[in-house]
């Protein structure tokens, strides 16, 4: 098994913020994801801090 990290529980308006800007860009599951995890807009968006794991 392999081990994976949790960075806690996510706030329902975090969810629906990201649910919001994945259906703005057209994003899949994996991407949005990915653009929590990565970009620095969606992190500003949201009020994360830029070392912020995101989730998966």
């Amino acid at each position: 098994m392999s081990e994976r990290r949790s960075s806690g529980p996510v706030t329902w308006a975090v969810s629906a913020g990201v649910g919001a800007l994945q259906f703005a860009e057209n994003l899949s599951d994996r991407a949005a994801a990915n653009a929590v995890r990565t970009r620095i807009d969606w992190k500003y968006a949201w009020g994360l801090d830029l070392d912020d794991p995101g989730f998966d």
